[in-house]
């Protein structure tokens, strides 16, 4: 019973036990041997030795790390993830236990050895069982799991430090190395389970070589060219030296405090130890990230040689033994809280791809440079300097290090730049607002920009105007003026827009020059920023915009019309927009609708200007989806009721880009448009919640207790539909029945989507936006990920209702007395509101041998839903043996998508799209030998191969080649229609083919309309280059 309630506690599931108890065990033996062993490493090495031989260790553990940790990185890429584990904690274990016997029973002075290999061993450690970690838990798991982890490896310290004295004193000090072996064998007993039970196989290349150098040679590459960089690495060495400077003379205090005493100093350093790691948790936890968020990262690394000048000097007046643990203290306290992680932060700015090069450089090489030169520098001044003198020269390189850390800052602002000088901007993404705050206070980083808009790229010209204004760094406006005669047109536009966004109406003279300029965009752009200034109209202002009026450029013309709308009652552009409004074209239309939208932003400016705004609202009805998508943004800007219901009818418009345009707009407007939302959402109506909830802004009290009610339903039909999944057999083979259960689990992933939706109206929309895409992507990790993501993110109390039943195969189960018969599943479905599961449900019937549902399909012959009537009698005419072969041309529509179900181009779409294409598809029957179409003839159709054989040919003279034969499921004369060239080859049956025609005009819709046809086609084509790369290479070897 206390075993259920400590596994309840500490939320780990009944699966999960076996595990967390060995992951428990390994973290806690390691990280107590860790403490035990490093305690009898460093006082057997300081009370039998000569503490002026540490120096010399120093250098030896640069070069043993250095090695360790660049053969341990190219392990993991070369072999099994569980067999380094394994083995590389096996070599461990029998490295301190060969160096227990040679100390205790061979009595070989081996203090060096032991020393290195302590200390070194303990990087190493640390990464393996994280590693371990890693590999075992998913991120749901993560979050549950690793605090736990981490709490047992800051227990295991904590008890192996504070144990050490007792233990020194109870069996020896030599014993601590025996017990930290010993510790070691438990961790590895573990570790060895966990990775023969729970780690995933992995695929290894054959290719694969062992090349430790690598990482370190390209990391090397990247630094040599980065100027922060240089100077990471050279402060690398000094925050190395700095690190053993202290080191160093706490050790020779420590060993005279302790001559003699041996069992005493292993004590007093595991306590020094013990208490450290404690406070230094403390710090991380509570103090650490306000101080990022109130100094800044560079900053914050800063503090590290500060402490190091205070440590230096405290120590240096109160030379003694408290002098040294202050020192020691400090020092790994900062480090440790506080600058380890701000200085690992600096590492961001690399391009993910080079990140970890570039660490395994700097870790590598100067980092150990570092070590081996502070044993140097204290040799020699061991020989030719006092102790405290070694301290000056310790706050004189700490000052130092302060310098080089100071000179960061700039240089860490010009990296950023020198990103978007490489063309990534999302360093300066404007989703991390704290960034622009930080650069906009920073004079250095301001200078960057400037001097960046005389760089010779135009790009990067064009980027610091746009970062210059984003800033809002009015000072630079001087600076910006020579750019509106810049020779690159964007970069012309951009200050253009920077100059008005900024207000500056001193530049107007210069910023109208571009009214005549002689590129497109530069005069779009200055006409649409002309009422943003707010300047008063002249007569050759308004003379310009009437001959703009005229501009061949549609779009210039149109932002013309609005000018001249803004600066006058010019009925001249008003005319203008009605005629393109009534435009065959539906690019005119849309350009029309954009610019009455305009006219809207400008009445906010100029209460004077007067229309009709009747058009904007008559377009949300237009055929061309472009333009309902623009109607439907213009009406927003309307303060009208009418308006509101006209945009929520869009909620329910055929084209998911009105439909997100349509609820972008009720969100804006949702004051005035929750009475219409939460009627929706009442209705319980799957697509119309679906963009219903795109509507609704996360927090609105007012509109929660309708959320839940919507949820509660949600929830009640994803378990119906699980029942009816569960109820239909798994040894069906009928097409219909395949895509009734291929619906239903299209259905429950939609419901589960909109669940999470709804979580993101609590709060945190961004958070669970993400959440859907990873809720079906396929992969068990990525669902664990997402449901973690929402149990921590999302609203607890509604969280705790959902997560039952997303989490599959965990909470939600099937009761056996619950369960339905395929009889009353197909009975319901018969009559479910979704016509396309009642279609499916009766054209199944014949499929499962449900005779006695005849009299039910009888009466469903009179079904509203012409395309349910058709399934029906098609079901039926089955049933009464009365089905015989058909041409396309007289299948039911539900016939064709069973059969375009079957072409792997279109297996994976929905029902709904399967629908749309079957109407626009049309059957031909080929005969053998006859043309499908010939070589140079315009190509305007898609051929679907239904049965037979296509033969591509291509003529070389008088010859023919057949390059490839395509089968049924596969098509063909795709090129011609997304090239808009010629045949490429001609295309001729082998034996009698059955095809289906797409035309051009129909395929090119399907390709912009459904992501899902666009990405198979991609595959269908880049698979065919492959074959076509094969051939060559076979006939080249030949």
């Amino acid at each position: 019973m206390n075993r259920e309630r400590l596994i309840a506690l500490l939320k780990i599931r009944p699966e999960e036990a076996r595990l967390v108890a060995l992951m428990a065990a390994l973290f806690l033996s390691v990280q107590a041997g860790q403490g035990i062993g490093e305690n009898a490493a460093f006082t057997l090495f300081l009370s039998r030795l000569n503490v002026d031989l540490l120096p010399y260790m120093y250098m030896g553990l640069g070069v043993v790390v250095f090695i360790g940790s660049i053969m341990y990185s190219a392990s993991l890429s070369r072999f099994q993830n569980a067999s380094v584990v394994t083995y590389l904690f096996g070599g461990i274990i029998a490295l301190f236990f060969a160096e227990w016997a040679a100390i205790v029973l061979l009595k070989l002075p081996i203090y060096p050895l032991l020393w290195l290999t302590a200390f070194g061993m303990s990087v190493i450690l640390g990464t393996l069982i994280w590693t371990t970690a890693g590999e075992v838990c998913d991120a749901r798991q993560a979050k549950r799991l690793f605090p736990l982890f981490t709490s047992m490896g800051i227990l295991g310290s904590v008890l192996g430090n504070a144990l050490t004295g007792f233990i020194a004193n109870l069996a020896g000090t030599e014993s601590l190395i025996l017990l930290y072996a010993l510790l070691l064998g438990v961790g590895f007993l573990a570790a060895r389970t966990v990775a023969r039970e729970y780690f995933k196989p992995e695929v290894i290349p054959p290719d694969a070589k062992f090349n430790p150098l690598e990482d370190v040679r390209n990391g090397y590459e990247f630094v040599s060219g980065s100027n922060i960089f240089k100077i990471i690495a050279v402060s690398s060495i000094l925050y190395s030296v700095l690190f053993f400077a202290v080191d160093f003379p706490f050790s020779e205090t420590l060993s005279l405090q302790f001559a003699g005493n041996e069992a005493g100093l292993a004590g007093f350093k595991g306590a020094f130890t013990s208490v450290t790691t404690l406070v230094t948790f403390l710090v991380s936890l509570l103090l650490a990230n306000r101080l990022y968020t109130r100094l800044g990262i560079v900053s914050t690394v800063l503090i590290m040689p500060l402490t190091y000048v205070i440590g230096f000097i405290v120590f240096y007046f109160y030379f003694n033994i408290y002098g040294a643990v202050f020192a020691r203290f400090s020092q790994l306290v900062v480090l440790g809280g506080l600058s380890g992680t701000a200085w690992n932060a600096l590492f961001n700015v690399i391009p993910s791809e080079r990140r970890g090069q570039v660490l395994a450089f700097n870790n590598g090489v100067p980092a150990q440079i570092g070590v081996i030169v502070s044993g140097l520098l204290i040799i020699l001044g061991k020989q030719f300097l006092d102790t405290k003198v070694v301290l000056v020269l310790g706050v004189l390189f700490a000052l130092l290090t302060a310098y080089l850390t100071w000179k960061m800052i700039p240089a860490y602002g010009e990296a950023l730049v020198d990103a978007l000088r490489a063309g990534r901007a999302e360093v300066f993404s404007g989703e991390d607002e704290d960034v622009f705050v930080v650069y906009q206070r920073d004079p250095s980083a301001a200078q960057i920009l400037l001097r960046a808009l005389n760089d010779p790229k135009a790009f990067t010209r064009r980027l610091a105007i746009e970062m210059l204004a984003k800033m809002g760094i009015a000072l630079a406006i001087p600076d910006m003026l020579p750019r509106l005669a810049d020779s690159d047109a964007s970069v012309r536009a951009a200050a253009i827009q920077a100059l008005a966004q900024f207000g500056s109406k001193s530049t107007f003279n210069e910023i109208i020059r571009g009214l005549d300029d002689a590129d497109d965009y530069v005069r779009e752009q200055t006409l649409t920023v002309l009422p943003k200034l707010e300047v008063d109209s002249s007569p050759q202002l308004i003379r310009t915009l009437e001959r703009l009026l005229k501009d061949p450029n549609v779009e210039i013309a149109a932002h013309a019309a609005v000018a001249l709308l803004y600066f006058s009652d010019n009925r001249r552009g008003l005319n203008l927009l009605v005629r393109l409004l009534k435009s065959k074209e539906a690019e005119e239309r849309c350009i029309a609708i954009d610019s009455y939208g305009h006219i809207l932003d400008t009445m906010k400016r100029n209460a004077t200007v007067r229309f009709n705004p009747q058009p904007i609202l008559d377009a949300l009805s237009d055929p061309s989806p472009l333009v309902r998508r623009e109607a439907v943004r213009a009406a927003s800007k309307l303060n009208w009721d009418e308006a509101i219901q006209s945009i929520s009818a869009r909620l329910a418009d055929e084209d998911a880009g009105v439909r997100r345009s349509a609820s972008a707009a009720l969100k804006q407007a949702w004051v005035r448009a929750r009475s219409v939302i939460v009627s929706i959402l009442e209705t319980a109506d799957g697509a119309l919640v679906d963009a219903a909830l795109d509507s609704v802004p996360p927090g609105d009290p007012e509109i929660q207790d309708t959320l839940r009610r919507y949820i509660q339903g949600e929830v009640s039909n994803i378990r119906q539909v699980r029942m009816f999944l569960a109820s239909i057999p798994q040894s069906h083979s009928g097409p219909a029945t395949r895509l009734l259960e291929q619906t239903l689990r299209s259905r429950e992933a939609s419901s589960e989507e909109r669940l999470i939706k709804a979580v993101g109206v609590f709060g945190n929309p961004q958070a669970m936006s993400l959440v859907r895409k990873s809720l079906n992507a396929g992969s068990a990790n990525a669902r664990a990920s997402a449901l973690e993501a929402l149990e921590t993110l999302g609203d607890k109390e509604v969280t705790r209702e959902i997560l039952p039943i997303l989490d599959r195969g965990g909470m939600f189960q099937f009761e056996t007395d619950s369960a339905m018969s395929v009889r009353e599943v197909i009975l319901l479905l018969l009559k479910d509101k979704d016509y396309w599961l009642r279609a499916l449900a009766a054209r199944s019937v014949p499929e499962l041998e449900l005779k006695e549902f005849q009299p039910v399909l009888r009466v469903l012959r009179h079904d509203p839903v012409q395309f349910v009537r058709h399934a029906v009698r098609n079901a039926l005419a089955r049933m009464d043996g009365e089905v015989k072969m058909k041409t396309m041309k007289t299948l039911s529509t539900l016939e064709r998508i069973l059969l375009l179900r079957e072409v792997p181009m279109f297996s994976k779409l929905s029902p709904e799209d399967l629908e749309k294409i079957a109407e626009i598809a049309q059957e031909q029957l080929f005969l053998s030998r006859s043309l499908l179409c010939k070589e140079g003839d315009p190509g305007n159709t898609l051929f679907i191969i239904v049965s037979g054989r296509v033969d591509v040919v291509i003529a070389a003279g008088k010859t023919e080649n057949v390059i490839a034969s395509r089968e049924p499921g596969e098509f063909v004369g795709e090129m011609a229609i997304l090239e808009s060239m010629p045949r490429s080859a001609t295309l001729r049956a082998r034996g009698d083919v059955r095809v289906l025609v797409i035309d051009g005009d129909s395929f090119n819709s399907i390709l912009l309309d459904r992501p899902e046809v666009a990405i198979s086609v991609l595959r269908h084509i880049s698979g065919r280059v492959r074959q076509l790369n094969e051939r060559i290479g076979v006939q080249a070897g030949a």
